[in-house]
């Protein structure tokens, strides 16, 4: 099937493993102001078993409504460019890198959904090579990171159908408010 090269903002992550927007059974206490426009997870309390009660796994709360967005349509990510590639060229980095990339059929967590981690390794286009830096969180910083093949930067749409080159120089502390609709951050950095 085919592969993408864009991928949905699910909001602000963390380095936690309770902290994965792309995943209900992972928000347990999580914080809401971190939410993005394209979250995933479900309303109501968990079962003992992962479950929402009196709904099938997972079930998906509705998307949410523009007047959600209080930080602005204009100031929040919406779908940026994701693509891996080895920069290495090895045959291993070559495999990682081919197995995450965007992949729309299965909407399984990371596959066509990222966050942001402020962590600079999370704009480099190379999945492997993201790993290989390492930093808090282990790999999964790098499953739901953001790239480009093109030299400084990427493209991201904003909720206001506009779209901005983001340098991978931004500060990480920004971009993670601009992945946010309702985190009370306000930031264009792309002026």
């Amino acid at each position: 099937m085919a592969r993408s090269s864009y991928r949905a903002n699910t909001g602000r992550c963390l380095a936690d493993p309770r902290s994965w927007w792309d995943a209900p059974g992972q928000q347990v206490g999580f914080y809401p102001s971190g939410r993005g426009p394209d979250r995933s997870h479900w309303r109501g309390p968990f079962a003992s078993v992962g479950t929402p009660t009196g709904r099938p796994w997972p079930y998906m709360e509705d998307i949410p409504k523009y007047k959600n967005i209080t930080d602005g349509v204009s100031n929040t990510l919406f779908i940026g460019e994701g693509t891996s590639k080895s920069s290495t060229g090895s045959t291993d980095a070559a495999e990682a890198n081919r197995r995450r990339r965007t992949f729309w059929a299965y909407t399984y967590t990371s596959y066509n959904k990222s966050g942001v981690v402020a962590q600079t390794r999370t704009l480099l286009f190379d999945y492997a090579r993201c790993v290989d830096v390492g930093g808090p969180g282990g790999s999964n910083p790098c499953k739901r990171a953001w790239g480009a093949l093109h030299p400084g930067g990427l493209h991201f749409a904003f909720g206001d159908g506009s779209v901005h080159f983001i340098s991978t120089d931004i500060d990480m502390e920004i971009f993670a408010g601009m992945a946010t609709m309702a985190g009370g951050e306000v930031n264009r950095p792309y002026q």
